[in-house]
């Protein structure tokens, strides 16, 4: 059976063109879960090929990032790239030494069992992706699954075995040939042991005893659990800051960052085109594996500080001071607390896009009326002034790629949207005006194809 995955097979044949050896080594059994972007793409590359394979990726547009200080590893790095055929974001976890080990502690090595399986060709294909033979990957699962175990429970019980791993080593148990494994068993452990299981159905303890033999050590454990245990009290600790200050600093993170700063991406359109819908469902792409931010530059009818300075507006005092101040004088008030906020943003998403965040634009100020939601919006004069100011420092902000919706006015009347089809025809033609070097995207088409097109034009423009 063949999986069509045009993204992972690309990879995957051009490695075989270049006759680079590496091995999909974790968990072959879900290698369909990984084509579809649920777990990640496990590689081993031996370090003599690091360099070509390297060149593979930047070929084929993959791109680097970076993980958290409690998730890196020396020797493995990680890859990502957004796969328009299945609509997900790939990542792929690449080991130049295969390490495992406790949760956050990674402390064992299996590049020397890779390497051999490397040198005796005992591998296997599985939807065209080269894995180590099944007898192999019952050694190295025996081996992972002690060393790894829980992080609770391995702290006071040496024992423990996670169900997940003895399920997935019943699994490729049942497939693999006994005899086999038996015999790269005793060649591994360099032993005469005979207690195997029968008919290789797997306890906690007989993994235990298996893993020891194998491994020839029983010390490393019992630290790699109490390091792994103080990198997850750190973790916890940054989870709480992030969950309380997520929203006002850039460092608090969980997910993976680029090495470098990217373009901050702004999606404008007439109404109807589903700005907010497809920043939204963008987010949710991304937000798998990568830290994004976005920001909403609307002006004033959007997310938290609109909403709150509507509310205020509504305040029976403030009524009763709208009797003494000029007509419109609060509402101009709020376009200019609206334009300085935008500004203010515009500031802090680059520090975000310089933290190596992915950074999102709902719509883009512009310091023009036409009647345009994100336009300057003051009556009076002098608030005029200042709030095409405030917006045009705004706009002066470097490095903002615009993402332009194009769709019909026709189209977004018949989505519902109460402006007339004049008004849309002058929005849209003052979108194609004023942002010439925009990336089009269509946004006729369903929705999700949609989303789709704007991940996969934001990933082509990340550098």
């Amino acid at each position: 059976m063949k999986i069509d995955i045009p993204l992972s097979a690309k990879l995957y044949d051009q490695l075989d063109t270049d006759k680079i050896p590496y091995l999909f080594w974790k968990s072959t059994i879900n290698l369909e879960q990984s084509f579809k972007g649920i777990t990640d793409h496990d590689l081993y590359i031996p370090k003599a090929y690091r360099k070509q394979f390297e060149e593979v990726l930047t070929a084929q547009e993959w791109v680097k990032v970076i993980s958290q200080p409690w998730s890196r590893y020396d020797h493995v790095d990680d890859y990502v790239k957004y796969d328009s055929s299945e609509r997900v974001l790939q990542h792929l976890h690449v080991h130049y030494e295969a390490i495992t080990g406790a949760k956050r502690v990674k402390n064992y090595t299996l590049t020397a069992i890779l390497d051999l399986i490397i040198d005796r060709n005992d591998v296997e294909y599985k939807h065209n992706v080269r894995c180590p033979k099944i007898e192999w990957e019952m050694i190295i699962l025996i081996i992972r699954s002690y060393v790894k175990g829980e992080i609770w429970k391995g702290l006071f019980n040496n024992k423990f075995i996670t169900e997940e791993n003895l399920h997935e080593l019943k699994i490729i148990s049942s497939i693999g040939n006994t005899e086999i494994f038996k015999n790269l068993f005793l060649e591994q452990s360099h032993s005469k042991f005979n207690e195997f299981p029968r008919n290789m159905t797997w306890t906690s303890c007989q993994v235990k005893k298996h893993a020891r033999l194998l491994l020839d050590t029983n010390n490393f454990k019992r630290c790699g659990y109490l390091k792994s245990f103080v990198k997850s009290i750190y973790r916890g600790g940054l989870l709480f800051l992030n969950y309380r200050l997520g929203s006002l600093a850039p460092i608090f993170s969980m997910k993976k960052k680029f090495s470098h700063r990217n373009p901050i991406f702004a999606i404008v359109g007439i109404d109807g085109a589903g700005k907010s819908h497809q920043v939204n469902a963008t987010m949710e792409v991304f937000q798998t594996k990568l830290s994004v931010k976005k920001f909403y530059m609307g002006s004033g009818e959007g997310y938290k500080t609109g909403n709150s300075l509507r509310e205020f507006r509504k305040k029976r005092s403030v009524r009763k001071l709208k009797k003494i101040f000029p007509e419109n004088f609060f509402s101009d008030i709020f376009h200019l607390i609206v334009a300085l906020k935008n500004l203010w943003q515009l500031q802090v998403a680059k520090i975000y896009s310089r933290s190596g965040w992915l950074v999102i634009l709902d719509r883009f100020p512009h310091t023009d009326k036409f009647a345009l939601n994100d336009g300057a919006k003051c009556s009076n004069k002098f608030f005029l002034s200042i709030e095409r100011y405030l917006i045009t420092a705004a706009c002066r902000t470097e490095n903002v790629k615009i993402i332009r919706l194009d769709v019909s006015p026709s189209t977004s009347i018949v989505r519902g949207k109460e402006n007339t089809l004049e008004e849309l025809q002058v929005k849209a033609a003052w979108l194609k005006y004023s942002f010439p070097q925009a990336l089009v995207v269509d946004a006729e088409p369903p929705i999700s194809e949609v989303t789709a097109d704007i991940c996969e034009t934001i990933f082509k423009n990340i550098s």
